[in-house]
């Protein structure tokens, strides 16, 4: 049987650069989301590395049902058909990836454990419609992961930001984004809230799962966390010195209110609109 391609969104992308097009996260399906997030996740990040590919397709399930409609959630398509890179995120006062369901695979209880200690050690008791969680983001090979990615991270602060958010929750696993993580830090005069979650201060019932986070802080030490004031990121982008990133930012306000109308819809677990409620 011939393979069906799959159908081009109906609506205007929130952005566009070359042949890539920036969409909301649902106009793609959970499932091609899903396989997007497996042919990225693993590539340098040490706590997924090995992990199988069923276990990652359930991570990647669980990220779009988590995100799906939230103000940063969103997918590049190549050529109006093709998913090439994903953002996901939601507020934090919902919780992690896991929240609200069943739990993790066996295969990801690690990587569980480690995603519950770093909503444990927040520096504050968040509040609905404060703290904006990036929980993860990224571009599959060979695609332009510097573009993709800068646009992403600067819609993410725009749309963050226009949703009433006042800061923005990451964090760093691989040796080279902790480092760029601190070499931004030095220069965010105080408007950051960062630390360390050590991978050998927590600890699990699950004899398994502890071997592996022992091995993890061996060989990977730590996660760096970071809560930043959403204003001093406007500002950053306002007062970047390269112009491609300006340009970006003045394009990508464009797609403000559709993102804005998009994250106060309801969506189903697959991506599609649910009915409004009648009066």
């Amino acid at each position: 049987m011939q393979a069906v391609s799959p159908a081009k969104p109906t609506t205007a992308p929130l952005f566009a650069t070359g042949p890539y097009a920036l969409y909301p996260l649902h106009v793609c399906s959970a499932d091609a989301i899903a396989k997007l997030f497996v042919k990225i996740c693993a590539r340098g990040n040490p706590i997924l590395q090995g992990k199988s590919a069923a276990d990652l397709y359930q991570l990647g399930l669980a990220f779009y049902k988590k995100s799906l409609g939230g103000s940063i959630s969103m997918v590049f398509l190549k050529d109006g058909v093709e998913p090439v890179a994903l953002m996901f995120g939601w507020d934090v006062c919902d919780g992690g990836v896991w929240k609200g369901t069943s739990g993790a695979p066996e295969g990801l209880a690690c990587h569980a454990a480690i995603g519950q200690h770093i909503f444990a050690s927040l520096p504050h008791e968040s509040v609905q419609g404060e703290d904006m969680f990036m929980a993860f983001f990224g571009v599959a090979p060979p695609h332009p992961g510097k573009v993709l990615m800068h646009a992403m991270q600067v819609m993410a602060v725009l749309t963050s930001s226009d949703a009433g958010f006042t800061r923005l929750l990451g964090y760093a696993v691989h040796a080279s984004t902790i480092e760029q993580q601190q070499a931004y830090t030095d220069n965010d005069c105080g408007t950051r809230s960062v630390w360390r979650v050590n991978y050998a201060d927590i600890k699990v019932a699950d004899e398994k799962t502890q071997e592996e986070l022992c091995s993890l802080a061996e060989s990977a030490g730590m996660a760096e966390c970071s809560l930043t004031d959403l204003s001093w990121l406007l500002e950053d982008i306002r007062t970047d010195h390269r112009e491609y990133v300006r340009e970006f930012a003045d394009e990508l306000r464009k797609g403000l209110p559709h993102m804005r109308a998009v994250s106060h819809m309801q969506f189903d677990d697959h991506g599609v609109q649910m009915p409004m409620a009648s009066l």
